[in-house]
C-alpha cells in the first residue's frame, strides 16, 4: 500500500513522516496540480519516495532515502 496518495488540485503536504510502505507521497490520481510537497521525510519504500504526475506542484524541503528511487516526475 501507499503511504499519502492524492487527487485533485491545491493540496499541501507538509511535516510528515512517511515510511515502510510500497510508495510514500505520490500525487497521481487525476493528475493534481499546483499542490505543495514540503518538509516531509520519506524513507524505506519499495517504490518511489515522492512521485508527482501533475503539472505546478511545487516539491521543495524534503528528506528522501532508501526509496526505489527517491523522486519521480512524469
Amino acid at each position: 500500500s501507499g503511504g499519502i496518495t492524492i487527487g485533485g488540485d491545491g493540496n499541501l503536504i507538509e511535516n510528515n513522516e512517511v515510511h515502510d510502505q510500497i510508495r510514500g507521497i505520490s500525487l497521481i490520481d487525476g493528475q493534481p496540480r499546483n499542490s505543495i510537497v514540503r518538509n516531509n521525510t520519506v524513507y524505506n519504500h519499495t517504490g518511489a519516495g515522492i512521485l508527482s504526475s501533475g503539472p505546478n506542484n511545487s516539491i521543495t524541503n524534503n528528506t528522501a532515502y532508501n526509496n526505489v528511487p527517491n523522486y519521480v516526475t512524469q
